[in-house]
């Protein structure tokens, strides 16, 4: 029995909000498999989120690619505008 840890992205979806950005959820997954038989042993996820603001610079070519087409400076620029108006709304007014 040989086994082989492959590492990939297993799902990438587009969130759109109501203010008019999208933020990208990416889904990774490592498997182990036995290489002759094909055989899973086991299987582990984990996810991440990109923001409009998030450097994607060492994310894949794929992420970078969807990132370049919904992270608009238009949809940088509302999210800007929601994250100042959601931080100004939590401020507490001082005594």
């Amino acid at each position: 029995m040989a086994l082989q840890k492959i590492e990939l992205i297993d799902k990438i979806e587009i969130v759109n909000s109501m203010e008019g950005y999208q933020i990208i959820q990416v889904r990774n997954k490592v498997v182990v498999i036995d290489s002759e038989t094909g055989e899973e042993f086991s299987a582990k996820n984990s996810r991440y989120s990109l923001n409009p603001d998030a450097d994607v610079s060492k994310e894949s070519e794929l992420v970078k690619e969807i990132a370049k087409t919904v992270h608009t400076s238009k949809a940088k620029a509302n999210y800007t505008a929601h994250m100042a108006k959601t931080i100004n709304e939590n401020k507490t007014p001082q005594n």
